[in-house]
């Protein structure tokens, strides 16, 4: 006996499935060279080689228990480790990329930045020469003031 929710679903298909057979349909009546079906992923161009050579490599040498056992909900450490390691190397290359993009923004809010600093130093570079100047004008008169009064 077949449960109906599983008649169901066969007779009702899904969307994904639809769109598949729009794509099969579609083929036949334009030819498939015409027809661009990714509606499973379908690829629309014969793997490279490499790739076939790495599949038949990893059948040959792989436990078989591995190979056609089912996975932990969470993914393969090493292949989760992978895609991270390769968002983190798309993100420094997206900030650099957007860095290259703005580098006169960059560069004009460097300057600004810089071009404060230098007035910020001047402004202590002048304070500090006329507290100096004041207390060099304060000596001069202390010492004239000792001047006279020996003299």
């Amino acid at each position: 006996m077949i449960s109906q929710k599983v008649i169901s679903l066969v007779e009702n298909g899904s969307a994904i499935r639809a769109m598949f057979e729009e794509g099969t349909a579609m083929a036949k009546e334009f030819g498939k060279e015409n027809v661009y079906d990714y509606s499973l992923g379908n690829p629309s161009v014969p793997a490279p080689k490499e790739v076939n050579e790495n599949i038949i490599s990893i059948a040959k040498d792989m436990d078989s228990v591995v190979l056609h056992g089912y996975m932990s909900n969470a993914g393969y450490p090493d292949v989760r480790l992978a895609v991270m390691t390769l968002a983190e190397i798309v993100a420094a290359f997206e900030i650099v990329m957007w860095t290259w993009d703005h580098r006169h923004e960059i560069e004009a809010f460097i300057n600004g930045v810089v071009g404060k600093i230098g007035e910020f130093c001047e402004a202590v570079k002048n304070v500090l020469i006329d507290r100096i100047q004041a207390r060099v004008e304060l000596v001069a008169d202390l010492c004239q003031g000792f001047s006279d009064a020996a003299g």
